[in-house]
């Protein structure tokens, strides 16, 4: 059993033969269910989730289980994905339009829409050479410019329908938006302490 096939959001029934099987059903293993276990005792207080695996060079965003980017991650996550991209030199975007497979039951895209948990990463740390390794002159496509599909309601069965939103103006805007949303809070709370030290 593929253990990170075998999470309830867009889990899908393999051949046991398939190298890619989930097992009978999702959390069917009890790795799974200990790993879900404990990210449940952190509920809600979970900011960051990564996934590792050892297969090639890359870190991956969601979605795993969609040729997309996902909306509602935070704002400074292009940026700090390039710099890690840079940095390795390996692949590095949304898992599904980067990998070049879609991953089905992953716990990446459970955790992101299911926990909500804000930066749920797949880190690939070893590629048996230089198998997911930028070559010389190649550089990743920056997050905002791949297309966005929405999210589907958390504890949806097949986690599989979504709306295309294209890359575009519209995506761009989108993304601009998340970011004053993300900076509201931190200028609100800066303006309280200006207000109490002034006072």
């Amino acid at each position: 059993v593929d253990l990170n096939r075998n999470w309830p959001f867009a889990w899908r029934r393999e051949s046991p033969s398939d190298e890619q099987y989930g097992g009978p059903g999702p959390l069917s293993e009890p790795h799974s269910r200990l790993v879900k276990q404990l990210i449940d005792s952190h509920d809600g207080r979970l900011l960051g989730y990564v996934n590792v695996h050892s297969g090639e060079w890359a870190l991956y965003t969601p979605w795993d289980s969609k040729p997309a980017y996902a909306p509602d991650l935070p704002v400074d996550l292009p940026q700090l994905v390039a710099q890690i991209g840079r940095l390795c030199e390996c692949k590095a975007g949304p898992a599904g339009a980067v990998s070049g497979y879609l991953a089905f039951g992953s716990s990446m895209d459970y955790v992101y829409v299911n926990k909500k948990v804000p930066y749920p990463l797949t880190v690939e740390v070893y590629g048996g050479g230089d198998i997911g390794k930028l070559q010389s002159g190649e550089t990743n496509k920056p997050l905002m410019d791949f297309p966005i599909m929405e999210k589907p309601a958390a504890g949806s069965a097949a986690g599989s329908a979504a709306a295309d939103i294209p890359p575009s103006k519209d995506s761009r805007g989108l993304l601009q938006q998340q970011q004053q949303q993300w900076d509201r809070p931190a200028q609100q709370q800066q303006q309280q302490q200006r207000v109490e030290t002034a006072a």
